[in-house]
């Protein structure tokens, strides 16, 4: 729940200066869990890109993919913007792989280790990444004239390919000689370096190859299949020398599977190459780890430091249910200034629903802003690596609930409270043994809401329904729907997008004016009249109100409105690149039971010419 500046006052009063609700994007999550992918850093995942290569791909025992993905399909077709670090055990250890060169005496010449782009990997996940090596001919051309013995200095009929660092193979009477080029003169097409043995004199039309070597990527999967990656570094040309702008170790800080490391190996020019592959084989990593699993509250506690704790919507714990845990998360959202919302699974009781609403008493909150949805509900989808009897896989849901959220607030509206409105909860499967919540009665369910737990229903197949959307069991209305949070972040997000040229014009207030007119006619307006708002609730039934207690009809702007005045909004103010909104809205419980007309506002930013 967020515990932005949110103030209630006359009508007349003044708002309640404090701190500023900056503009930031509604689909940033920071998430936690056993990422396939073990990174020794916060690592972020913009909608697709590369998406596989950034998480991995799901493993057995861990639920974090399955999570993850349930979130991001949810969200369609809008994309998340993670930031997610993994739980890294104690043993845990980086696959690699080293290769050896094509010398007298082979020697290990180059090391290939699981990373994205140049980001270490840790993990079982890198013992499928595989390669193979191939070398080639890059271009070809000859000698253009006869040279003395040792020459330093080659002539050629073309320079085009040649590069510094450039590998040059000439044979001259059936032999070959390796040639290292450190300068090129494209005008006289000349190359100047140093040879591997001593270069007898050249002849015309002697044959010069420019030659290196590809690696090319692979995935096993878990039945062992093995898939050529669409990684454009496939078709490269690489070099072991480091003066050459193909040099591997250079190269590979933009591979999505691969770090190499240069072994120094003695051996020479081509030589140094590591070896090709056989034909129709791979090689793979091997020796990579995950090490211990998480055992203790402080495992999954002592990621927190990592986030940058800023302009992040929402916390995702993706697969630890423990009670600490929980706790502790809880506190480390409430501390943060830019409240995100914490929201986590709650282990699976099956059809003891008494054992889960106990478990749920400690996270009870009757006063106060309510900073966590913990979501109880467990739901089978397909599982990519289940084969035969076991083609699903069972999942906590708040990932899907999470992910659904993102997709209500940027299709422009904010999914309200009451039960009446649903949602698609799509992609769920039926699994091997019913899930016992789809049959519960509704006194089991008021007494886990009593008890603070939001539930999952699965309706007509792969429908759900999430009953009691996104709300706490506090008694003060104000704190009691999770989902004004989303509503202080919509008018944020909206406000975002619709003043983005009022930020530097600092003494323009029709500006501010016109913006406020904005959010009243594209935010306000719009959730009063689709029953989004918190506004014209009854808070003893739940219910909508569009009339007030003498049965007169209520319009919206009746109990709703954006402030934007100079008393709020002085010179000095704007001078220094200040300006606030105050959306304010009306909860009809508060007009009820103190008979007066007493708003609620969220001021929406402040210092936008920073």
């Amino acid at each position: 729940m967020n515990s932005r500046l949110l103030g209630v006052y006359g009508e007349t009063g003044d708002p309640i200066p404090g701190s500023a609700m900056q503009p930031s994007p509604m689909n940033v999550i920071e998430a936690v869990g056993r990422f396939p992918r073990i990174f020794d850093e916060v690592m972020t995942l913009q909608g697709e890109t590369e998406r596989e290569y950034v998480l991995g791909s799901p493993q057995a025992g861990k639920l974090t993919w399955y999570v993850i993905n349930d979130m991001i399909e949810k969200a369609r077709p809008y994309p998340i913007n993670l930031k997610f670090l993994s739980f890294k055990g104690t043993g845990a250890v980086q696959a690699s792989k080293s290769i050896l060169d094509t010398g007298t005496s082979p020697a290990n010449t180059l090391s290939l280790k699981d990373a994205y782009r140049d980001k270490v990997s840790s993990g079982v996940w890198g013992n499928d990444s595989g390669f193979r090596v191939d070398h080639g001919t890059i271009s070809q051309t000859t000698i253009s004239g006869t040279t003395l013995a040792n020459a330093t200095t080659l002539p050629l009929t073309s320079v085009v390919g040649v590069k510094k660092g450039s590998i040059l193979r000439i044979t001259h009477a059936a032999s070959d000689f390796g040639f290292k080029v450190l300068s090129i003169n494209e005008n006289d097409k000349t190359v100047s370096g140093i040879a591997d043995a001593a270069l007898p004199a050249l002849a015309a039309n002697d044959v010069v190859k420019i030659v290196g070597f590809k690696i090319t990527a692979v995935r096993r999967d878990y039945r062992g299949k093995i898939s050529k990656q669409p990684i454009g570094l496939n078709d490269s040309w690489l070099s072991m020398e480091s003066e050459s702008e193909d040099y591997i170790v250079t190269v590979f800080k933009n591979h999505p599977l691969f770090k190499a490391v240069d072994e120094s190996s003695t051996a020479l020019f081509w030589k140094k190459f590591p070896a090709p592959t056989a034909a129709g084989t791979y090689l793979f990593l091997d020796s990579g780890s995950d090490g211990t699993a998480p055992a203790s509250t402080s495992d999954w506690t002592n990621l927190q430091a990592s986030f940058p704790s800023k302009n992040t919507f929402a916390i995702l714990n993706a697969e630890s249910s423990s009670k600490a845990v929980h706790q502790s998360y809880i506190d480390f959202a409430a501390g943060r200034k830019d409240h995100p919302v914490y929201v986590a699974p709650i282990q699976d009781f099956g059809t003891d629903f008494v054992s889960l609403r106990d478990w749920a008493l400690d996270f009870v909150q009757r006063d106060g802003w309510v900073q966590f949805g913990e979501f109880y509900g467990w739901r089978y989808v397909s599982d990519p690596v289940g084969d035969g009897s076991d083609p699903v896989k069972l999942i906590p849901v708040c990932g899907g609930v999470l992910g659904n959220w993102i997709k209500v607030i940027y299709s422009g509206f904010v999914h309200r409270a009451p039960a009446e409105e649903r949602f698609f909860m799509s992609g769920y499967l039926d699994g091997p043994a019913a899930r016992p919540e789809d049959s519960w009665t509704d006194q089991i369910r008021t007494d886990l809401y009593n008890a603070g737990v939001n539930i999952v229903n699965k309706k007509e197949g792969v429908r759900g329904v999430l009953l009691r959307n996104f709300r706490s069991p506090s008694e003060d209305y104000l704190v009691r729907d999770l989902h004004i949070h989303a509503i202080n972040q919509l008018i944020k997000f909206t406000s975002e997008l619709n003043l983005r040229r009022t930020e530097n014009t600092p003494n323009k207030f029709a500006l501010l004016q016109r913006d406020a007119r904005r959010i009243d006619e594209e935010v306000l307006k719009p959730m009063f009249e689709g029953s989004f708002a918190p506004f014209c609730i009854d808070q003893e039934t739940g219910a909508f109100r569009s009339e007030d207690d003498d049965g007169k009809k209520l319009n919206w702007y009746d109990v709703a409105g954006t402030r934007a005045d100079r008393f709020n909004n002085p010179p000095a103010q704007f001078a220094q690149g200040d300006a606030d909104l105050w959306p304010e809205w009306i909860p009809y419980s508060l007009r009820k039971s103190l008979r007066i007309k007493v708003s609620t506002a969220v001021q929406i930013f402040t210092n936008r010419g920073q």
